[in-house]
């Protein structure tokens, strides 16, 4: 069959059963197919009359019907690209979303230099390693809970020539680890969140926050706070909803005032990144 016959296949397929738009199913089947046959896309958009051989064809029909089962394509291809760059994922990480690249573009705003920056449940090791490629004259640390994750996100540092980040299993923040700057995309959905179709085969340990979705967050501003060296900044990502009530939470934390709170929006144009800057740094 040609290609453009398999395409269209396809993408009426993952329209059917996923209930896409005409142009993420046709983007979707040109993405299986370029890793069924490994060739770029650029390949495929410019060779829609030629034959797929068959061994190809049978291979992206594989593919298809993971994902016509809602496997996430990011899992299927076993990478996603973020901020620019390809990072591999698997079962064990969550997904990199568009909208965590609101983490990077609130550090551009700084320029670190000189810092220790710390990434609290690193998952694929996406925001730390991107951070250390865009500035890295600054020291940088990620912890996982997860073992697997941990052994993921190295494997990214490889991948990106990033053989500085210290890499360490833990419960959030350790202990001897005193950052100045910290990123935490912890798990924050709600128990009523964790049914979505669009996580079902995203880690439940990479997700769920508890009962109101905040529980990790009370328990790292509480390490954050109850130490004599706290950050410069310290940014944290939550459901939209739960953003107010995260900044609420924070300011509890912050009983001195040091610091200003903000809230930023995604590129959706939701509530997203709560952010605390101290005033005299």
């Amino acid at each position: 069959m040609d290609s453009r016959s398999l395409l269209n296949k396809a993408a009426v397929a993952l329209r059917q059963s996923l209930k896409q738009s005409h142009e993420i199913a046709s983007l979707e089947a040109v993405v299986l197919l370029s890793h069924a046959w490994k060739k770029n896309k650029a390949y495929i958009y410019s060779h829609p009359e030629i034959s797929v051989p068959t061994v190809v064809e049978q291979q992206f029909n594989n593919l298809l019907k993971r994902r016509v089962r809602n496997i996430p394509l990011a899992y299927i291809t076993g990478q996603k690209e973020f901020y620019g760059l390809e990072f591999k994922v698997n079962e064990a990480t969550l997904i990199p979303r568009p909208a965590s690249e609101l983490f990077l573009d609130k550090l551009a705003t700084i320029q670190p230099r000189k810092k220790t920056i710390a990434d609290i449940g690193t998952g694929s090791g996406a925001l730390i390693i991107t951070s250390a490629k865009l500035w890295p004259d600054n020291d940088f640390i990620a912890t996982d809970i997860s073992p697997r994750a941990l052994q993921t996100a190295r494997q990214n540092a490889r991948l990106h020539h990033c053989g500085g980040i210290g890499f360490i299993k833990h419960d959030l923040l350790p202990p001897a680890v005193n950052p100045d700057i910290v990123m935490a995309n912890l798990p924050y959905l709600p128990p009523d969140k964790m049914n979505d179709p669009s996580v079902q085969a995203e880690p439940s340990l990479a997700l769920y926050g508890g009962a109101d979705g905040l529980k990790l967050y009370r328990r790292l501003l509480r390490q954050i706070f109850s130490r004599l060296h706290t950050p410069s900044m310290i940014m944290m990502e939550a459901e939209p909803d739960d953003i107010p009530r995260l900044r609420k939470i924070a300011q509890l934390y912050d009983t001195e005032n040091n610091y200003r709170w903000q809230i930023d929006e995604d590129i959706y144009g939701h509530s997203r990144l709560l952010t605390g800057r101290r005033f005299d740094r």
